[in-house]
């Protein structure tokens, strides 16, 4: 069993949840602070695909809050 760490900010955590969710893995919130959640997710060998394709989704997730806050200044 291999554990991959996110560092998941507080406006996307239902977002990267559900996804985790979808892709059928199991995460466990590590720690948290007021703006962020580190979560490990357990996964095979055969979910590697599963990781980056979390990866990916949390980097767009990241990208569209960026760009909301640059938006509203």
């Amino acid at each position: 069993m291999r554990i991959a760490k996110f560092d998941v900010p507080a406006e996307v955590l239902a977002e990267f949840i559900d996804a985790v969710c979808d892709k059928e893995l199991n995460s466990t919130v590590v720690s948290r602070t007021e703006d962020e959640y580190n979560i490990e997710i357990d996964f095979d060998k055969d979910d590697v695909d599963k990781i980056d394709e979390l990866e990916e989704e949390l980097d767009t997730l990241i990208e569209n809050i960026e760009e909301e806050n640059d938006e509203e200044e």
